[in-house]
């Protein structure tokens, strides 16, 4: 079962999590690839869905700490001694 049975997330960071697993497909084309095609031809049900759930929540992570990050630069008020 994947982590979004217990979350929802907005449409905003499905758009983002879209990108990031298409950037992802853009940098690693072949290891993507071979991956998804191994579990194919093994017939890995269950471990092409493992697979591509742990894709997707690694890059949801990534999403999530970008989120985190800007969210502490916003509230980031410096003190200066003048």
């Amino acid at each position: 079962m994947n982590r979004n049975n217990t979350r929802v997330l907005s449409e905003d960071q499905i758009r983002n999590l879209t990108l990031q697993v298409a950037e992802d497909l853009r940098k690693y084309p072949s290891e993507s690839a071979e991956a998804l095609i191994n579990l194919y031809l093994n017939g890995d049900a269950q471990g092409m869905f493992d697979t591509v759930s742990d894709w997707i929540e690694y890059a949801e992570d990534e999403i999530k700490r970008q989120e985190d990050n800007l969210d502490y630069d916003d509230q980031f008020t410096p003190h200066y001694n003048i």
